[in-house]
């Protein structure tokens, strides 16, 4: 995943830097969306109850949600949006930026469709699905954002992955 600098829903500017030694669940949507997006949050919402920090395991997991309107989804409309979705933005980014900077980092970065689409009943089109990066920036799954089964297949390697982390770093520091 290349660098990017985006800005969140509290105005504060989040960058490669800033997620340094996160695991990243990242995903692409837009506040009036009224078809996956809704649903896609929902799961999010759910994933982040599901993955509590209480758990020490899980201090690391951040959630990266991108909107692909940025015009609309200023950090005001996205911090209201985080409020109605109970997400906790300690570890739930909503971010925001140049369309173009999005766009490129949705399609090019993590592999997922994010546009403008005029012929769209939307006016947007984005992937429907979430996308798992280790801390080392490396894209370790892509799953359905939509279903049930997407987010057990992403929480299992979720689990995968924080065990493989440990691993990695008890071998480094023997």
């Amino acid at each position: 995943v290349p660098p990017f600098s985006f800005t969140d829903q509290d105005g504060q500017i989040i960058t490669n830097e800033t997620v340094k030694d996160k695991i990243l669940v990242v995903d692409f949507i837009f506040t009036s969306c009224k078809s996956i997006c809704p649903k896609m949050t929902k799961r999010l919402s759910g994933l982040q109850i599901n993955l509590p920090l209480s758990d020490k395991a899980y201090k690391d997991v951040l959630f990266l949600s991108h909107t692909v309107d940025p015009e609309h989804d200023t950090p005001k409309v996205l911090k209201e949006y985080a409020r109605e979705n109970q997400a906790d933005t300690a570890r739930w980014k909503f971010l925001t930026g140049d369309a173009a900077t999005i766009y490129r980092q949705g399609n090019l970065g993590y592999l997922l469709s994010a546009l403008v689409d005029s012929a769209s009943a939307e006016q947007f089109v984005h992937s429907p699905n979430f996308v798992l990066v280790d801390k080392r920036r490396h894209i370790r799954g892509v799953y359905d954002g939509t279903t049930s089964q997407g987010v057990n297949d992403l929480v299992q390697d979720i689990k995968l992955l924080i065990g493989e982390e440990r691993r990695r770093v008890r071998e480094a520091n023997p």
